[in-house]
């Protein structure tokens, strides 16, 4: 006598339940395995796709079993099944090859499932990873230069030098000299001290059109530096400028109607010559080497108290930092780079090539670094080195520079990828914006530039300021609106 019963559905299983003295349950009996169950593709260049990796895929139990297979998980899109793929049914002890391509469409870590979705048992899959990595070189067809970007340099004798692309104007204040730091602040002024003006810290407010200065120590060693630190209650600021007998000089202004107003200020013997200062804000301290013997390094707080402090066996010039929060130090005029701890505890020492004469380190807004030489030929060596964070900064990626700038000297973050190389007054150089992705040049202008800060207007970012440079302002000095 035939027993009716109902038929039930649980997940990937099936049961029968039956009437009264019912036999147990009728379980499935197609059973799947697949090999490899996990496949690491390795770095393929974006664009490109990787060799097919094959999956066995078999059937080990005693019943048939219907199949869906398809790729799922957060990166899907990068991989391709070649073969192998859609709706089967495959019996049992029979074998099932599935082909799966690794084709990234962007850079960085991908994952995924090669899933066989089975009906009647359990599901299995296999996890796929890959990595896409950087092309080779710059793609035939560079993007296209996107947007308008700002700029304020020295221009040596001719002032400073303002710019959004492709606006520009130069402002003949202050006059003449070498001005090592050029930054602009959040109510629209410009600072900037002169090697010809030892005992003045210069503004200027391009909405009001009206300058200004206020008094500093004399510089000694190193060279005529300062940065702006945090602003405070919206109208105070700290500045630390470079002192003589190798201290360093903490000042609070306060700005009122326009202009600047110096309210107090402090030395602190700390024993440094900078020829370059910077203001981390994320770590609320100031970054400060040494361009003359003995080479110290120290972080110092607005307090003017240590936050670290260190030794170098070369003079330092500039200073980047990377993703981690470490910085980098060029040693200037040498081929090595050192990167240090925020506390400054010394973390590794690059070797470039010999003969490598380093002269200005800096990062991308999106925290790759380059490091800028001229080497055994000079400008015809002229040459820059890029560490990509996405790779862990492990590689020095070289490229030449001597079609477009022949001494290369200073570096500052511009925008995105690029950043902004400025050439020695010594070789009446120019001023470039580099692509370190594409290694794409652009002409800013044909003038020479000692300054960092913020020269490409986006330190601020980089190394985490509480407030952003007014560069509407800038547009109203050029005209613009």
């Amino acid at each position: 006598m035939m027993q009716t019963g109902i038929l039930i559905e649980s997940g990937n299983e099936r049961y029968v339940i039956l009437g009264w003295n019912a036999t147990p349950p009728i379980i499935s009996g197609c059973k799947l395995e697949i090999t490899p169950d996990d496949k690491d593709f390795g770095d393929v260049p974006v664009g490109d796709c990787s060799e097919a990796a094959e999956f066995n895929l078999k059937n080990v139990g005693i019943r048939d079993a219907i199949l869906n297979i398809y790729l799922t998980g957060s990166d899907y899109a990068n991989f391709t099944i070649i073969d192998g793929g859609g709706s089967y049914i495959l019996g049992s002890n029979q074998s099932h090859i599935i082909k799966v391509k690794f084709c990234p469409n962007s850079e960085n870590e991908k994952n995924a499932y090669l899933l066989v979705d089975a009906k009647g048992c359990e599901s299995v899959y296999a996890t796929l990873k890959g990595t896409g990595s950087r092309p080779a070189g710059p793609p035939t067809q560079p993007p296209a230069v996107e947007g308008k970007w700002f700029v304020v340099a020295d221009a040596h004798a001719d002032g400073l030098f303002f710019a959004h692309l492709p606006y520009t104007k130069f402002l003949d204040k202050p006059h003449g000299g070498q001005k090592y730091s050029v930054f602009f602040d959040k109510f629209g002024c410009v600072w900037a001290r002169s090697d010809l003006d030892a005992d003045s810290l210069h503004f200027y407010n391009l909405r009001t059109s009206t300058g200004g200065s206020i008094p500093v120590t004399t510089y000694g060693e190193g060279k005529p530096v300062f940065t702006l630190g945090n602003v405070y209650n919206n109208n105070e600021m700290y500045i630390f400028s470079h002192a003589q007998e190798r201290r360093l000089e903490i000042l609070i202004a306060r700005y009122s109607d326009g202009s600047w107003q110096k309210e107090a200020s402090n030395l602190y013997g700390l024993d440094i010559a900078p020829i370059d200062i910077y203001w981390d804000g994320k770590e609320k301290q100031c970054i400060c080497g040494s361009y003359d013997y003995p080479y110290n390094i120290v972080a110092v707080n607005e307090e003017g108290s240590l936050n670290g402090e260190a030794s170098a066996s070369d003079r330092i010039g500039q200073c980047a930092k990377d993703a981690d929060g470490n910085y980098w130090f060029e040693g200037l005029w040498s081929n090595k780079i050192y990167i240090y701890s925020p506390n400054l505890d010394l973390i590794k020492t690059i070797e470039l090539p010999e003969g490598t004469s380093l002269t200005g380190i800096s990062e991308s807004t999106n925290r790759d670094i380059i490091a800028v030489a001229y080497g055994e030929g000079g400008g015809e060596d002229s040459i820059a080195f890029i560490f990509y964070a996405d790779e862990n900064y492990e590689q020095a990626h070289q490229i030449s520079l001597k079609n477009d700038i022949t001494f290369p000297w200073r570096c500052s973050p511009w925008d995105g990828d690029w950043v902004l190389i400025g050439g020695n007054p010594s070789a009446a150089d120019k001023l470039i914006g580099i692509n370190l992705k594409t290694f794409e040049t652009r002409l800013v202008q044909n003038i020479d530039t000692m300054a960092t800060g913020d020269v490409g207007l986006k330190r601020y970012l980089t190394w985490g300021w509480n407030w952003q440079p007014d560069t509407d302002a800038i547009k109203i000095f050029l005209g613009e609106s």
